[in-house]
């Protein structure tokens, strides 16, 4: 593993780029077109938001049909759930190929098949409940 500040030699012959951006609409399109300017034209390009909608990510991207949505749950490094999804430009085959490189890698990826801002919106509720039904804190 290599770090660099350059987007450049990070992506250049990447054929799956994580990007995990903040969760501010501008940065995600000044990454993408970085990342864009630079990577292989058939490189996916997953984002890590869970706020922000696939298809708003993707305006005004070149290859728009390869982004796609890429949330793994923190801690990433233990929790083996990723979340794959896709905006109204992205080509089935790209969300295919994401959900596979995903698997090689031992995640369990759950398919995000509407797109919705705010996807990950439930799971604090849902990790309460279970809390609550597991450690009997009701």
């Amino acid at each position: 593993m290599t770090f660099t500040p350059d987007v450049g030699s990070a992506v250049r012959n990447a054929d799956f780029i994580q990007e995990s951006g903040p969760e501010r609409l501008d940065i995600k399109h000044a990454l993408i077109v970085s990342i864009e300017s630079v990577a292989r034209a058939e490189a996916i390009i997953a984002s890590s938001s869970s706020g922000l909608a696939i298809s708003d990510i993707q305006a005004g991207a070149k290859y728009p049909e390869r982004i796609v949505l890429g949330h793994p749950f923190n801690p990433s490094h233990i929790m083996p759930l990723v979340e794959v999804g896709g905006g109204r430009l992205t080509s089935p085959e790209n969300i295919a190929k994401a959900m596979t490189f995903y698997s090689s890698t031992g995640k369990k990826v759950i398919r995000i098949v509407k797109e919705v801002k705010g996807h990950s919106r439930t799971i604090p509720a849902g990790v309460r409940d279970l809390d609550a039904d597991i450690f009997g804190t009701r």
